[in-house]
């Protein structure tokens, strides 16, 4: 796969020119795979270059950048970067309500990951509106049996067990 994704971006950045944001969104396919495999460094550096790029294509608001935030704020969680990764996803949420509306289902994992990361960090009172709001998000989304639904509602358990709440996580 990875030798296909970087014969891909090379032919892209040949017939497209290095600036296209579809080069920006191959280099971030390409970093997702590289995160998976644990080549952390190399997929760091091609988010960070997708990003760039799509800033400079799309300007500051669009849901590509707010997608590409969250992306590296993940990989920065993986490599234990948590400032990082707080202020990527911070980013990343504002920028999706703006873009998406504040009911979008990519706003709800962004926020769930928001949490997830108060919550390592035992700032659970952070953590927990976030949680609820991604929980709220997705049951209005998907209704009462959708996997991110399971996933929102260990986030609000983890967060009111944290808070000391262990009754009140439903």
């Amino acid at each position: 796969a990875r030798d296909h994704y970087e014969q891909a971006l090379a032919l892209l950045r040949e017939t497209l020119g290095p600036e296209s944001t579809q080069v920006a969104m191959t280099e971030n396919n390409l970093a997702t795979l590289l995160a998976r495999i644990g080549d952390y460094g190399e997929a760091q550096s091609l988010y960070r270059a997708s990003l760039a790029l799509l800033e400079r294509q799309l300007g500051g608001e669009h849901p590509l950048i707010g997608n590409s935030k969250h992306n590296l704020g993940e990989l920065d969680q993986r490599m234990t970067l948590d400032d990082e990764a707080l202020e990527l996803y911070t980013q990343a949420a504002a920028l999706k309500e703006k873009v998406l509306g504040a009911a979008h289902p990519s706003l709800a994992l962004t926020l769930r990951n928001l949490s997830y990361l108060y919550s390592v960090r035992d700032e659970f009172a952070q953590a927990e509106p976030l949680a609820t709001r991604a929980l709220d998000i997705n049951e209005r989304t998907y209704g009462s049996a959708h996997v991110d639904l399971a996933y929102s509602l260990i986030s609000l358990g983890r967060a009111q067990t944290g808070r000391g709440n262990a009754a009140g996580a439903r």
